[in-house]
């Protein structure tokens, strides 16, 4: 049958409904909450590398600080900062100082890096990287006794300028590289640690006398 041809043809509509605006946003929907998780994962495991980066330089600047002092570091909590001491070898870049994951203002005042404070139990002792020896005489294995770490001063969620790594005090160790932490050893190398991992086999705790990290 022929068409009139004052009558136009009704062509299909272009146009979405809006069951189908609907469902493209469901779909996209769902590929979001798909995507996320692996971005957020991406995004802290790249936080993670440039943390280790950091602490590489701290510890290579602190080994260099302890090469001219007779292998002796500066301990955690007396002054001048270990930061201060430290800083001119690493060019004074206080970033170094400050992890990606929590930033803050880079000075020696104010850094997200502890120093290990309590050095064998619940005793605080001068460190000699040089020859690995506390200053009460007892040695240590630099492969794995463990120097500064992600740390956190829970008043202000910035570190302390005493920089003590462990207690039950405000300056704590600070889990927050999806539950972990990174170290830095008397040996010069870093590494990311498990929050069980801070704890040795038989239930005590590796590096301190008491453990109470943040979160």
């Amino acid at each position: 049958m022929s068409h009139h041809p004052l009558v136009p043809n009704r062509r299909p509509s272009a146009r979405f409904t809006l069951i189908e605006l609907l469902v493209v946003i469901a779909i996209i929907a769902i590929l979001a909450s798909l995507l996320l998780p692996a971005l957020t994962r991406a995004r802290d495991s790249a936080r993670s590398t440039a943390c280790l980066g950091n602490l590489k330089q701290v510890i290579t600047g602190t080994i260099m600080y302890a090469d001219e002092n007779d292998g002796w570091l500066q301990k955690a909590n007396m002054s001048p900062a270990w930061t201060t001491l430290v800083g001119p070898y690493i060019n004074n870049d206080w970033k170094a100082m400050c992890c990606p994951a929590w930033p803050t203002q880079g000075n020696a005042s104010h850094a997200t890096y502890g120093l290990r404070h309590y050095t064998e139990g619940p005793y605080s002792h001068w460190i000699n990287i040089g020859t690995s020896r506390l200053s009460n005489n007892s040695t240590f294995d630099p492969l794995t006794y463990a120097l500064h770490v992600d740390a956190v001063y829970t008043d202000y969620m910035t570190q302390y300028e005493t920089y003590c790594l462990y207690g039950t005090g405000k300056a704590r160790l600070h889990i927050r590289h999806s539950n972990k932490a990174n170290v830095s050893y008397a040996d010069g190398h870093v590494a990311s640690v498990a929050r069980q991992d801070f704890w040795d086999g038989s239930g005590a705790l590796k590096y301190g006398p008491s453990l109470n990290p943040y979160p």
